[in-house]
This record gives structure tokens, sequence and C-alpha cells, in this order.
């Protein structure tokens, strides 16, 4: 049953005789073996069900990259870290290398391994690759996340193309195997091996072996499992044991020790029934244990036993797996058991299974046993990711002194990532806080590998800052030591902090590849661009034509760094990139950061050419247009890109920029229709319409839909974009009124909100309370530039003797901050005399009489402090007509009648309001001239009477 002794179907020569369909991904032996060309690739993880030729394909690439002098070897038994570290010491930098891990889902520390090889071959240190095989459904369990890794999916998910090619491929296989083997290949034959290679090896080693009756009997049979069954019961004419067949075959691989303790009833004998027919055969040593191992002649076949008898048995299975697990714990073979049903888990009976319960309801009754399996309950496929970390929290005695093993370590450093990638949707806070618990306790012991703190640090930032800098601090030169740097950044924790050890890994790594990662995450952080500039010079040199330097070049630009350090380097990279799908990230960069257009131009027009229709090429028409560039450039490229678009949430972002350079409006008029009828009130549509109605468009396309918006986002702060671009348009205000007091009332103390206010100020009868939040903003922002005139657009809103009160504290806070400074301009002056008017001028009459009073006393104090204001009144303008008012000049002569002003003391000042005075129209001075006589008789020996002429 050894596939390497049976002949090779390859997949080279089954695509030259069926040539496989150009629009499927269908890898050869030549490809793959191709992929380790790439720096992002350090492994293939061949993947698929039981019996498919995983093994096979991995056992022939091996052979193909010893041809091509590649270094070789299988690994057998559990490998370790130090082994690894080992292997690469006796190896040269250069030497390629490959390691075949066979079946990883009984490596439980595969993925630590791999991640410390991927270290390795980072730094430089080796070349050494690898090739493994597992089943589909732990692969996307389990190893999925495994970094710089191609997955090789021999079995493509239901539905695809793929899925049918391969199926015919394997059948091709299975009939070129029994042919080899001299078989005239039937469609029994074929219908027997279901498509799995491996059976027709073992139809095969029936045919050769000289079994032709067992090989007939099995052609009349179909179901394997169900053959061997009843071949086991003949052994046992009078009872049936397909209960105990089942249990025992999933025992499997079982040492001899264990073997030897079998009860004589039952098991026993069928289990010498299966070594008689071939069925298992005893192994090699385990390496682990140093005890021999009896295995089944291949897990397939012991998978189609233990599958046939499940789906014998729909409505009692859960039953058979409790015994299972139970049987397998008393005999020491509870790894096996679990792999064995981690394998069938997605046939019916056990696709159901509750297997968190079941596992922990076994674990409560034979603790002991199970931990000796613990390192697997963290990786099988059986449990979802919640339910190991519940089995974490509630059987902490498992795990007990597991703090200093780098498996255990990285395994919670997996589970930190699992939930860290999850965010916090729908993830019990208890599930986080049992795994940062168990990192608290493991931190102390990590040495080989940071895993565990970059994802711990990830996942609890201020928990784990301190451990993360005491591994930063005491290593800021390893090379690992840049996964905590990098987490460190991303995660917000303070940049001026580990400033120094980055500096010291930059200028130790300047040639490393990975500096990329390091300088993109301290740019992205906000961290000193000089720190790192010398290095990304320096790298640039090296990796600047690399697709990956565009991070680099992002990051720099976003950051605010000098594009002469990078302008170079971006154009050689054009030279190579320019039409690579991501090369959209250095053209919107380079275009946000104001970067000379033409460096990009040309390159723009070629990218163009390839992705013009592609979603993502929407980034590039905002940054080009966004930047002042020519319209011409993208004006077609956008008409095919709204062709496919047009109706896609980010298509917002083309239109308001095409409309924002003032692209013409019939390109975008009917696609813009079109969106609305889905997006009218996304919250991003404002942009749509703040856009077409500045840029003149005709506002019915747009005002039914505002009013939708307006429904939803009236109170949103950005929604003052749709007012004021709505208003400003000329469009109707009854159409955003109600929504624009909503709105108002929410924002009123926003400084933003003056804008809004500048159309409501100017409308008759305001509502008090729109009054009074108006007011509230005037007094909330005296001193900004737009308050005197929100204030004086109000009018005689002003005399709404309901908001008296606020009216009076108002302008005693915005004219008392005016007061005490000088410059103030000419149309200052205008404002606050036409604010000081209506005070003057106030209907007082209507108002309670201690009201009154205080607006007379604060009318008065505010009027002789800017009289007395050095820059008040005097000969520089002449006021408005609507200003000269004789109510002024009534008031200087009350005042100085009191007692307020004073001839003498005051003279400069009422010289400046006697000066103001005659600039007056003729018509307006001789309203006041009954109020100057009356200022002459009582006060004949002053000059400043004659200061204004034409009085009569």
């Amino acid at each position: 049953m050894n596939s390497s002794k049976s002949p090779y179907y390859s997949l080279v020569e089954h695509i030259k005789k069926t040539a496989k369909p150009k629009d499927l991904k269908i890898w050869d032996e030549n490809s793959l073996l191709d992929c380790f060309k790439s720096n992002d690739i350090t492994g293939l993880v061949i993947n698929g069900k039981g019996g498919i030729g995983k093994s096979r394909l991995m056992l022939e690439l091996g052979l193909e990259a010893l041809n091509r002098g590649w270094v070789v070897l299988k690994v057998k038994g559990s490998l370790k870290n130090d082994a690894i570290e080992k292997l690469v010491e006796k190896l040269t930098p250069t030497t390629p290398a490959l390691l075949l891990f066979d079946y990883i889902e009984t490596q439980s520390s595969f993925s630590d391994l791999i991640e410390n090889l991927n270290v390795l071959i980072e730094q430089g240190i080796t070349r050494l690759c690898y090739i493994a095989t597992c089943r589909t459904s732990y692969y996307y369990k389990t190893l999925n996340a495994i970094s710089k890794h191609q997955s090789v999916e021999l079995t493509p998910p239901p539905g695809t193309d793929e899925l049918e090619w391969y199926a015919k491929y394997r059948s091709s296989i299975a009939g070129w195997i029994l042919a080899k083997a001299g078989i005239v290949v039937t469609e029994k034959h074929i219908a027997v091996c279901h498509d799995l290679p491996v059976l027709a090896v073992l139809l095969a080693y029936l045919y050769t072996s000289g079994r032709a009756n067992d090989l007939k009997e099995l052609l009349t049979e179909v179901d394997f499992g169900r053959w061997v069954a009843k071949r086991v019961q003949l052994t046992f004419p009078n009872n049936d044991v397909s209960h105990e067949l089942a249990l025992l075959i999933a025992l499997f691989p079982m040492s001899t020790t264990t073997a030897s303790t079998l009860p004589t009833d039952l098991y026993r004998p069928a289990f010498d029934r299966l070594a008689t027919d071939g069925w298992i055969e005893l192994s090699g040593t385990n390496v682990v244990t140093n005890i021999k191992e009896w295995v089944t002649a291949h897990d397939v076949l012991a998978d189609q036993i233990l599958a046939t008898y499940l789906k014998s048995i729909p409505h009692t299975a859960e039953t058979f797996v409790i015994e299972l697990l139970s049987v397998a714990a008393d005999h020491g073979c509870l790894e096996s058991a679990i792999i064995s049903l981690q394998r069938i888990a997605d046939i019916p009976p056990l696709k159901v299974m509750p297997w968190a319960k079941i596992i922990a309801n076994e674990m409560k009754t034979k603790e002991s046993q199970w931990r000796e399996v613990r390192h697997l309950l963290t990786r099988t496929s059986l449990l979802a990711v919640p339910d190991m970390i519940a089995l974490l929290h509630n059987y902490k005695n498992v795990w007990i002194d597991d703090d200093q093993y780098i498996s255990f370590q990285n395994t919670l450093g997996w589970f930190a990532r699992w939930l860290v990638n999850c965010g916090d949707e729908n993830i019990p806070e208890i599930y986080k806080q049992t795994i940062i618990s168990y990192i608290l306790k493991v931190v102390p012991f990590v040495e080989a590998s940071n895993f565990v703190i970059t994802w711990g640090l990830r996942l609890a930032p201020t928990v784990l800052q301190d451990s993360a800098l005491h591994w930063i601090s005491t290593r800021p030169i390893s090379f690992q030591t840049h996964y905590v740097m990098v987490a460190w950044l991303e995660s917000g924790l303070p940049t001026q902090t580990v400033a120094i050890y980055i500096q010291q890994w930059c200028n130790k790594h300047t040639k490393a590849f990975h500096l990329s990662f390091v300088a993109k995450a301290w740019l992205d952080a906000g961290g000193d661009k000089v720190l790192i500039e010398p290095t990304i010079n320096s790298w640039l040199a090296v990796y600047g034509s690399e697709a990956s330097a565009r991070f680099i070049f992002k990051s720099w630009l976003r950051a605010g760094g000098d594009k002469v350090l990078i302008g170079s380097a971006i154009n050689d990279w054009l030279f190579l990139h320019r039409a690579d799908a991501e090369a959209h990230y250095v053209y919107c960069s380079w275009l946000e950061a104001g970067g000379e257009k033409a460096l990009v131009e040309s390159a723009i027009k070629d990218w163009l050419t390839v992705h013009k229709a592609e979603g993502e090429a929407n980034y590039v028409y905002n940054s080009w247009l966004n930047a002042g560039g020519d319209k011409a450039l993208v004006e077609s490229a956008i008409k095919d890109w709204l062709n496919v678009h047009k109706a896609e949430e980010e298509a917002s972002y083309v239109y308001s920029s095409w409309l924002d350079a003032r692209g013409d409006k019939s390109l975008v008029e009917s696609a813009i229709k079109d969106w609305l009828i889905v997006h009218k009130a996304d919250a991003t549509a404002d942009f749509i319409y703040k856009s077409w109605l500045n840029a003149g468009g005709d506002k019915s396309l747009v005002e039914s839909a505002i009013k939708d918006w307006l429904t939803v986002h009236k109170a949103d702060a950005k929604a003052d974009f749709i007012y004021k671009s709505w208003l400003d348009a000329g469009g109707e205000l009854d159409i955003v009124w109600d929504s624009l007091l909503v709105w108002l009332k929410a924002h009123k103390t926003d400084e933003a909100t003056g804008y809004a206010i500048k159309y409501l100020a100017k409308i008759k009868d305001l509502p008090t309370p729109v009054l009074q939040d108006i007011l509230e903003w005037c007094r909330k922002y005296p001193t900004n530039d737009d308050v005197l005139w929100r204030l004086t657009q109000l009018g005689i809103n002003l005399f709404n003797t309901e908001v008296a009160e606020d009216v009076i504290l108002t302008l005693e806070k915005v004219l008392e901050s005016l007061f005490i400074t000088n410059n103030i301009e000419n149309i200052k002056h205008s404002q606050i005399m036409t604010l000081l008017s209506y005070l003057i001028d106030y209907p007082r009459k209507k108002l309670p009489e201690k009201l009154n009073d205080k607006i007379k006393d604060k009318t008065d104090q505010l009027f002789v402090k800017w009289l007395r204001h050095p820059e008040s009144f005097g000969n520089n303008y002449k006021p408005h007509y609507n200003i000269q008012r004789a109510s002024y000049v009534q008031k200087v002569g009350t005042l100085i009648y009191y007692g307020i002003l004073d001839i003498n003391k005051d003279y400069d000042a009422l010289k400046r309001f006697m000066q103001w005075f005659d600039l007056w129209d003729i018509k307006q001075k001789h309203r006041a001239k009954h109020n100057i006589k009356s200022l002459i008789e009582r006060y004949p020996s002053s000059d400043l009477w004659n200061i204004v002429k034409n009085i009569e």
C-alpha cells in the first residue's frame, strides 16, 4: 500500500493529454516547484480529502527538487525547532533545501515550527523550504493563517470547475494504476475506486498478490468499508462485531504495548484478522515513546470502515463517539481516536456532532488522560476556536506547568491573533480575558519566539506593554524583534518610547527586506521621519524596484515626507510596475502629497489602459482630479468605469471629484440618477448633493433625494454642507427648513454652525427657540468673524421681547470682546453702531420694569465704552444712512446731563462723536438739530458743538 511504489500519473502528463481550460488555475509539478522562486512563498501545503494522492504528489515534488540539485529530507515523527536550527547550521545560506511533512495533523507544533523557519529565511540564514500535506478541513481550521505559503487544493470547493477537473484527473489516475497492474479496467473498477487513487492501489494489490476472489467480491460490494467488515465478521460466525471493529480501527496508530493488552474476547481476534489480511501492519518506532506501533495500511481504509459503520447508526452516532473516546482514553489512544474522527468529521453523522460538549464532558471524568493530548485540543479541527478557549478556561489543570513550552506559547499567540482578527463582534469578553491571563503567565518564559508577545500586544496593548517593551529594549537589534516593534506601533502605543530601539534595529538591518514593515509602521504611527530617513534611502537602493516598495512610498508620502527623497525611486519603480494593479497606491499617494503630476501622468495613462474599469480605479480618478490633473486624461476611462460601477457606493467619490473639477455634468448626470435610486439616504450621499449643487447642476435631480437623506441625517454634523449647498444654489428654504432647525438645536455649540446661521438670521419673525439658539452660539463664540454679521442680520428679530435678556447678554459679550481690541476695521465700526442702535431704540416699554432698567443701564454702559474707545466715531468714513439716527445724539445729551459723560474729561471722545455726526446727510442732521440746540444751551462755553456744520 506504499504509494511511492505505485506508478505515477503526473499532472504534467495529464495536462498534455487533456489540455486544461485556459480560465482554470491548475498547478502542475513544475509550476508548483517554481513557486519557491518567489520571496513571498516558503512552503506548499497540499490539502484535500483522504486518498486522493496528496502524499504521492509531495514525494514526486521532492524527487523533482532532488533532480534540480536541492537537498531533500522527509520528516518522520515530530520535528522540533532545535532540530530545524541544527539542520540550518549544516546548510549554507545559499543551499536550496526542502522538508517534506506528510499528514501534518500529527505534527502538533507544525505551525510554530514553520513560523520559526520563516524567520530564519527572512534573516537570509537559510533557503530551507517545505512541502506539507493535510486534509482540507484541518487546513482551513488550523493552517490557513500560516504566513508565506501557497495552498494547493486537490479537492477545490463544490461547484467550481476546478473540482470537476481534478475529479476527472483522479479517475484517470485510478485507471492508470489498474492498467499498469495488468487489470482489464471496467466501469465497475472505476466505480469502486470512487475517484480515490489509493483504492485503485488496493485493487491493484489484491490483483497482483493473487487474491482474485477478494477482488471479485469487492467489485460486487462497491462499499470498501462494508467489504472489510464482512471479511472480519467471518471470524465471528455467531457474533456481530461491526461495533467493535469500528471502535478498534479508530485507535490506530496503536503501540505494541496497547495492542498486547486488548481484551481477548472480541478485540484481539478482530485485530489478528486485520493483521492477517494486511489492513494493519507493524511500523517503525514512535520517536516520542520509542515503542513500535501498529498502523493501518492507509488512513483512507480506516476511514472507510469507520464511516460505513457510523452511517449505519445515524441516531446513536453520538453515543458511539462518547464510547470511542472513553475506550481510547482507557487504552492511551486518545490522539489516534481524535485524529481518526477529525478525518471523517464532514460525513453526515459527525457533521452535526456537538464536539465541544462531548469532549468537555469526557475531560471531566478522565482529566489526567486528556492532559496527554492537550496539544491536540488546541489544534483539532473538531473544535471551533471559541470551544478551544473555553476548554482552556474551564480545565486549567490540563495545561498547568506548560508555560515554558514554546508550542503552548505559540498556541496562545494563535488564539490572540484569532481574537484580534475577529474584532469585538460577538466574542464574549471572557474569551479575551482567558487568553490574556494565560499570556501573562507564559511571558516570563518566552525566549525563542516572540509570537505570543506580538499578538498579545495587539490583543491587549496596555496589558502587554511592559512585557513588549522589555523584549524590545533587551533585544533591540534581533531580527525577530521587528515583529513586536510593528505590533507596538500599529497598536497606537507611544512612538517616542521605542524610538531609540527602532533606530538601532533599522541601522542594523538597513538591507533587510523587512525593514519596510518597520518603516511603514513607524511612519503610519506618526513617528519622526528624520529617525528613519537615512535607512529608507539605503533600503530603496536595494529594494526600490520591488513591487512591495509601494508600501514605503505610500507611508512616506502620507506622513509628509520629502518627495525629493523618493521621487527618483518612484520614477524607476514605475518603469517596472506602472501597469501593476497595486500601482494605484503609488499614484494616489504621490498626487495627494502634492507631487508633480508629470511624474505619474504617463504611467497613469498606461495603467488605465489595463485597469480603467476595475473597482480600485476610482482612487486614481479621485486623486488625479483632486490634484487638478487634466480631465481629458481620465474622462473616457471614467465613462467606461461608470458602465460597470455606476450604482456602487464608492462611485460617489468619482462623481464628486469630477464635478468639483468642473467636469462636464452630462458625463455623470445619468449615472448619478441611477446611483441615487440605491444610495440616496446613505451617509456618504452628501458628497454627491454638495458637488452637484456647487457645480450648478439642476436642483430637481437631487431635491427629492435630499429630502429622503435629511429624514435620516438631518442632525448629522456634516448635514450643514447640504443646507449650505442647497441654499447657495437658490434652493427653496422650505425644503430644508424643519431639518435645519433640528440640526441647529443639535449643533448650536459648534463653531462651524455660524455658516448655517447665516441663512436663518435673514428670516423675519424667527421662532423664539431658533432665535435663542442663534444668540447662544454668538455668546459662545463672541470673537468669531461671523458673529457681528449674524447679529446685524437678525435685525428686528432682536426686538423680540421674549428674548430681551438673551439679546442684552449676547451683545454685551460680543461688543466688550471687541472694545478691548485695536485696529478695528471700518466695516466692524458700522456693525457695532448698528447693534448699539438696536439697543438704544429697543422697545423697552413692553418689558417689565426691572428688565427695562437693566437693558437701559447695559445700553448706556456699552455706548459709553464704545464712545471712549480711541477708534470710535471720528471723521474717517461716512456712516451708512441707516445708522444716522437722532437717537445717538439724544443718547449723548442724556448721558452728559446725568453726569455719566463729562464735557471736559471726555472731550476727545465727544469730539470724535461730533466729527462723525458732522459727516451725516443734511436731512439726517436736521432731525437731530433740537438735540444739538439743547446741548448748546446747556453748555454754551464748549466748542464741541461748533464742529457740526449745516445743522440749520
